[in-house]
């Protein structure tokens, strides 16, 4: 049971260790302190490691000016109290008989000696934490040793982490291990027993226990870069003086073997930049080498060509081909044009050593090819080929592990070494010429290197199949099946026709051209790009990998992609994202000729074009903050261009684009031109979004204000409502909400068209009672007529002087309350019902009251003396004639006025 109780005891001591200091702040907390102590659960009291000195010098502070508030008086204070402030900590006999409760309601054997471990801990503690508040020194003294302390131990793990054991470490390890639990158990033939009542070696059991737990432990490694970065801040000098300059080597030196290149070089960056802050001396060469790499990829060229122009004549470096060919290397990844130097060293390496190692020519050969020098660029291949005729070519190399070495001959033997070309070397040069699309050249490599070993193309092939992106691969096949259709073609066929064959097995989609794989690969360049961008959403971020993924398998694209394709490709809102998204849709539309036309040989990856791809983009040029109404039309002129129809929702973006724009000539335009379909069967069911849209824009004052000719004339527009709602009503299958018959009332009633409104109204309720549902009409659509009414006396009052308001006050309120418009606030109770005759009733009374014939002029026409005699009864028989046209326009019953009111 002891092994047992040591992982216990580990967590018993985690548990008491790992505490807080309960600090009075107040004379309030101070005389509170301790009743909360007594209430809380069993802990220490102070915890050590995250305090600050100056905010404990600071409370210390406070609770030393104690005279201060002596002489205040008020309910929370009581006067001439003589208390001071004390650490609210817990005696030794409260913390020894808090723990013996734990260990026994853990199960567990009372270890005294752990207890008293923590004992002494929390008095050692309390003493610190005293001296801080009294501004002495115990406390900064603990975070410096701390720190120290932090930096051993990653050390040490990084070391161990790092440095595997070798040459049975292992099994000495394991026998010390096992030494630290023989020596726990107290009674071995207890032990004994307990092994083989059980069937386990608790040996082995223990082991396993303590790899687990390192291996879950925090890593060194993952601490190193964050601790570099705290280091390497301006505001942390005083850190640093605490971290020796032999530790910092051992870090460079820990740094220089991790694997994962970033982290390598960044680790190296910043150790070699704190080194140089405490000491001039150089690093030996190897060391510098790899400090000088580091700057190379942060781009501190200057002090990466100082350092190797400075060392490059000294005796330890003159004749180290490595060297030569690392100032070499810094030149080549210069962002200017530095090839010069470079060349000018490269020949000084091959007149001394007549060798030049292949990664360095492969990084010639790319850095010509960036600067369009094809020529150069080939001419270093033939470099690498001279280099294989001479040292053979080798399919693989060994690599050795990442090792520290004593003797300096065998670091400079291993980076001076002199190697075959390789497969690999190969390949970088064959994929170097192709992402810049120099095919002659990748097709010579390939012939060269074929004819020296037949084993390369089998290579080769795997390589393309498993490791190169369907773009790339598809755009070698295209090449391929274009030199082959030429009468005389001008590569090895066989050699072409192998590849191809392979290639075929793991072709999901056969694009249209090269041109197309090019573009595919551009996509993915920009989509990988906008990856980068840290203000992108999860959710943008997610569907630009989705669409990544899906492009480098070569999956086709399906519609609903299509559109999260276009979509982010405008979330950069630049120009390259733009002209992509152009090009995408041109291939959309040759992709529905294709299929229109029945040419299905090479469908591509794009899906063809539809409506719906094409009402994403107006949704993405029209939800701007300046709509791109240029654009816009350019896309409706290319929907009737490839008889593409339009769908009701794509219309109704356009009105909301074009009113947005307040262009609202042009959205009546393209609404008339949707409206005017030759075939109505042929014309998309509407929506009640749609059908209110354009019933606002009919009716808004924009509209008229903006417009221009007698296309936005006031009976115009009328009469293009009327038929618009006519449309609707007839449409089969058709259902109008609330939302879109208040709308159409409203509308009306905004033309003075109230017999329509009644209309309207009458259609409602004709459809609601043959839902059983008696017409009902809801509180809310009541509430909006009376409004609207209510609105139209409001304009007529302001044709009014002022003299003539106060004369016609009691007229006008009469008014009201002949129409019903004096209840509007009690209209409001939601409890109300009404049905269609309601709603049509109150406007048929304001008809009534101003004689069936209001104009903007009415109330001013109170004080003409004459009047037409029998004006109103004519008036009367033209608005129920007109209402009774209008229901046979509509195709609704016949119903006049007197069976209405």
């Amino acid at each position: 049971m002891n092994c047992v109780r040591c992982s216990l005891r580990r967590g018993l001591q985690s548990r008491y260790i790992r505490t807080r200091a309960k600090v009075p702040r107040s004379r309030k907390d101070l005389r509170s302190a301790q009743e909360i102590g007594e209430r809380r659960r069993p802990k220490l009291d102070i915890e050590l490691r995250n305090v600050d000195e100056a905010k404990i010098r600071e409370m210390g502070h406070i609770l030393n000016s104690e005279n201060e508030f002596r002489g205040c008086r008020s309910r929370f204070t009581k006067a001439k109290t003589k208390s001071k402030p004390e650490l609210v900590t817990k005696p030794p006999a409260q913390i020894e008989r808090e723990l013996k409760a734990l260990f026994r309601k853990d199960g567990v054997e009372y270890d005294s000696a752990f207890v008293q471990d923590i004992i002494k801990r929390s008095k050692t503690e309390k003493k610190i934490l005293e001296d801080s508040l009294r501004g002495g020194q115990k406390l900064q003294r603990v975070n410096d040793e701390s720190i120290k302390n932090f930096v051993s131990w990653m050390i040490e793990d990084c070391r161990r982490r790092i440095f595997k054991p070798i040459n049975g470490e292992s099994d000495e390890r394991r026998n010390a291990e096992a030494a630290k639990i023989t020596e726990t158990v107290a009674d071995k033939r207890q032990y004994q027993e307990l092994t083989d009542s059980i069937g386990i070696d608790l040996f082995e059991m223990c082991l396993r226990t303590e790899e687990l737990s390192q291996g879950l432990a925090p890593s060194g490694l993952e601490a190193l870069p964050g601790f570099l970065d705290v280091l390497s801040r301006s505001d942390s000098a005083d850190s640093r003086k605490l971290v020796t300059l032999e530790q910092l080597m051992q870090i460079f030196v820990i740094s220089g073997q991790i694997g994962d290149d970033r982290l390598r070089n960044k680790c190296l960056y910043l150790t070699g930049n704190l080194i140089s802050m405490q000491t001039s001396g150089r690093a030996d060469p190897i060391n510098e080498r790899m400090y000088i790499l580091a700057l190379t990829y942060y781009k501190e060229f200057d002090k990466a060509i100082y350092l190797f122009n400075s060392r490059r004549n000294k005796n330890d470096v003159k004749l180290q081909r490595f060297w030569l060919e690392m100032g070499a290397e810094i030149y080549l990844r210069m962002p200017m044009d530095h090839t010069k130097e470079a060349e000018q060293i490269a020949a000084e390496i091959f007149a001394k050593f007549h060798y030049i190692h292949p990664v360095l020519q492969l990084i010639f050969i790319e850095k010509y090819l960036a600067l369009s020098n094809w020529q150069k660029a080939f001419g270093w291949w033939e470099n690498l080929k001279k280099l294989m005729n001479d040292y053979g070519l080798c399919q693989h190399l060994s690599v050795p592990n990442s090792q520290i070495v004593n003797d300096s001959r065998v670091a400079y033997n291993y980076y001076n070494r002199i190697e075959p070309l390789t497969y690999d070397n190969t390949l970088d040069a064959f994929m170097s010429f192709m992402k810049y699309e120099r095919f002659d050249e990748m097709m010579s490599i390939i012939r060269t290197v074929t004819l020296r070993d037949k084993r390369f193309l089998l290579f080769l092939v795997d390589q393309l199949q498993t490791k190169m992106s369907y773009p790339g691969r598809e755009y070698l096949c295209q090449c391929f099946e274009e030199d082959l259709k030429m009468v005389n073609p001008k590569y090895e066929t066989v050699i072409e026709e192998y590849i191809l064959t392979i290639l075929n097995q793991k072709r999901p989609t056969i694009l249209t051209s090269k041109k197309e794989a090019e573009f595919l690969d551009e996509i993915c360049s920009y989509l990988s790009t906008q990856l980068t961008d840290s203000e992108m959403s999860s959710r943008d971020r997610l569907k630009t990998s989705s669409l990544i993924s899906s492009l480098a398998i070569g999956s086709k694209i399906t519609s609903f992609a299509a559109k999260n394709l276009m979509k982010v490709l405008f979330l950069g809102h630049n120009r390259k994202g733009f002209d992509l998204a152009s090009r995408v849709l041109d291939y959309m539309n040759m992709k529905l000729v294709n299929v229109r036309t029945g040419n299905k040989t090479k469908s591509g990856i794009f899906p063809p074009a539809n409506a719906h791809i094409y009402l994403t983009l107006v949704q993405l040029f029209g939800r701007r903050d300046k709509p791109r109404i240029r654009e816009i039309e350019k896309l409706i002129s290319m929907m009737e261009e490839y008889q593409i129809p339009i769908l009701t929702v794509f219309a109704n973006q356009v009105l909301l684009t074009y009113a947005k724009a307040k262009q609202f000539t042009k959205a009546i335009e393209f609404l008339d031109n949707f409206l005017s379909g030759d075939d109505p069967n042929s014309f998309p069911q509407p929506t009640s979004q749609f059908a209110s849209t354009a019933m606002h824009l009919y009716r808004s004052k924009e509209a008229t204000e903006h417009g221009k000719g007698l296309l936005m004339t006031e009976r115009n527009r009328l009469a293009k409502v009327r038929n618009l709602f006519r449309m609707l009503i007839q449409t089969p299958g058709w259902t109008m909400n609330e939302e879109l018959l208040t709308e159409s009332v409203l509308t009306f009633m905004t033309f003075g068209d109230y017999a329509s409104a009644v209309c309207a109204l009458e259609y409602n309720g004709f459809m609601e009672e043959n839902k059983r549902s008696d017409g009902i009409i809801p509180n809310q659509m009541i509430v909006s007529i009376k409004a609207k009414l209510n609105a139209s006396i409001v304009k007529m009052e302001r044709q009014l002087s002022e003299d003539q308001a106060k004369q016609l006050q009691h007229i006008i309120q009469s008014f009201r309350e002949k129409c019903g418009l004096m209840s509007l606030d009690s209209q409001l109770m939601p409890d109300k019902v009404y049905n269609w005759r309601d709603a049509a009733a109150t406007i048929i009374k304001f008809e009534m009251v101003f004689d069936f014939n209001p104009r903007l002029q009415s109330l001013r026409n109170q004080f003409c003396s004459s009047t037409i005699p029998g004006g109103a009864e004519r008036n009367k028989g033209r608005f129920e004639e007109d209402l009774l046209n209008l229901q046979k326009f509509y195709d609704l019953p016949a119903i006049g006025i007197d069976e209405i009111i």
